[in-house]
């Protein structure tokens, strides 16, 4: 663990538990345990310090690629900067205990002191949403982020919000900007070096890894579930464009999961599950971006009736929405998508992951 930024140099760690939560607002977060030395030598204002000046952790971990047998050839890759939350130091075990999570944090801590009007792209407008965290509150926000900001090829740059709309005061920073996102087939969030990064959250193409059972495998465990817990075939929301005329009507669209080969298949034995938003995209600007929210909203809900809890050999490379082959020990090969990772630092080499099954396209 490397705190850049806050003068104390490399740390000993004596255990880190790390999550990759792809389902949730703040991707990154970590609780680290570090030892005597840490514990007892910074001030009680030194501590203080690091927590209120956002303090940074770089959270580091050593890979082999090369073998047990070329311990020599260790290469350190960085899983993670974070924001120091909470620091909690006990005499009694002699050691500090820090809370940290990725610079997604400030948007969810920052609400909007004044309405933001939407006269701009979504792009720009998410980059201001992160620029403001930085501006005195005497000043002009600035136009546009100046720090790195990393963009799908995908992601549509140039659509805009429907004219005259705006963000209320007072609305949850985070939340408004992921809703900006969304509108153009994408999700904010940080990477392991800190950067904000709008992606689509499934990436498209090929698996990234394969994972296989056995004993030359890559899967110590594997548990499946079967639940229809947050599972729905029908999207809705409603939005509110702009016609030829310039009047504003309020409009509903609606999605459905009309591929009969799919367990949540509408019209199949599933049943229908609508959910609908009423509120959330009331900036969206014409039913071909309506379509693109619906759609994206509709893959998160639908053919995921089941799901994996793995036990896997550690790699610091997959992320939440990486897709994965998964084999089998009957030959059945199966595509799923990573929700969630967990991993005990330097207790062991294997992590857990928590994946569902692309079954529709």
């Amino acid at each position: 663990m490397n705190p850049a930024g806050a003068n104390l140099g490399t740390l000993p760690v004596n255990a880190v538990q790390f999550e990759l939560d792809g389902l949730a607002q703040i991707r990154r977060s970590a609780t680290i345990t570090v030892g005597e030395d840490f514990a007892t030598t910074p001030s009680r204002d030194a501590l203080e310090a690091i927590t209120v000046r956002d303090g940074v952790v770089r959270l580091e971990h050593a890979v082999n690629p090369l073998g047990a047998e070329q311990s020599s050839a260790l290469v350190w890759v960085v899983l993670a900067t974070l924001r120091v939350q909470d620091l909690n130091r006990s005499a009694t075990t002699a050691s500090t205990e820090i809370i940290a999570f990725d610079r997604t944090m400030l948007l969810d801590e920052f609400q909007l002191p004044t309405a933001q009007p939407l006269n701009d792209t979504y792009l720009n407008l998410i980059k201001r949403l992160i620029a403001e965290l930085k501006a005195p509150a005497a000043a002009p926000p600035p136009p546009v982020l100046t720090e790195p900001f990393i963009v799908h090829p995908s992601i549509d740059t140039v659509l805009r919000p429907a004219p005259g709309k705006s963000l209320a005061q007072g609305a949850n920073r985070l939340e408004e900007m992921q809703r900006l996102a969304e509108a153009i087939g994408g999700v904010v969030s940080c990477d392991a070096l800190g950067r904000y990064t709008l992606a689509p959250y499934t990436l498209p193409g090929a698996p990234v890894l394969a994972l296989t059972l056995g004993e030359d495998g890559t899967i110590e465990n594997v548990g499946e579930e079967f639940s229809r817990t947050n599972q729905y075939n029908a999207v809705g929301i409603e939005f509110t464009p702009t016609d030829d005329t310039g009047e504003i009507k309020s409009k509903q669209f609606y999605k459905y999961d009309n591929v009969p080969s799919s367990p949540t298949y509408y019209d199949g034995p599933f049943g229908r599950r609508n959910i609908f938003f009423q509120e959330e995209y009331a900036h969206v600007p014409n039913d071909a971006t309506a379509n693109k929210i619906a759609t994206e909203r509709l893959k998160q809900y639908t053919g995921s009736i089941r799901g994996l809890n793995l036990s896997v050999v550690y790699n610091p490379l997959l992320e939440p929405g990486d897709r994965v082959s998964v084999e089998f020990p009957d030959g059945v090969v199966e595509d799923h998508i990573i929700d969630q990772i967990s991993m005990q630092l330097g207790s062991s080499a294997r992590m857990s992951v928590v994946t569902r099954f692309e079954s529709v396209p």
